[in-house]
């Protein structure tokens, strides 16, 4: 459960033979910049990302990451507007996180997509 401003984040990775390691210490900024909306969830075809203001006319990138941290979609977008429509009508029934980054900022969405 993060808090508003910085919070500082780092993965526990446990191989197969039970050795454990740690990722680099990350910091994230969850401000109040406005709230992204992924609509509708659960989805069928397409999802509606409305973004934040601090977004809107910069270059970003939108992934879908499946639930095993395999990237099943990219899609690069050279100014982005209120609101992109994401076509999500070729993945398999499940859960999926929406990855949006521009320059400054990376924001997680989880969706379900229902057949």
């Amino acid at each position: 459960s993060p808090v508003v401003g910085i919070n500082f984040y780092r993965i526990k990775i446990v191989d197969t033979d039970g050795k454990i390691s740690y990722s680099e210490i990350r910091k994230v900024n969850f401000d109040k910049s406005g709230t992204i909306v992924v609509y509708p969830n659960p989805a069928v075809d397409v999802v509606n990302i409305t973004l934040n203001q601090t977004m809107l006319n910069k270059p970003l990138a939108i992934t879908i990451v499946s639930m095993n941290g395999k990237v099943v979609s990219q899609q690069k977008i050279a100014t982005a507007s209120q609101t992109q429509l994401l076509n999500v009508s070729k993945l398999a029934s499940g859960k999926y996180i929406i990855r949006i980054i521009t320059d400054t900022e990376v924001v997680n969405k989880s969706i379900e997509v229902v057949r």
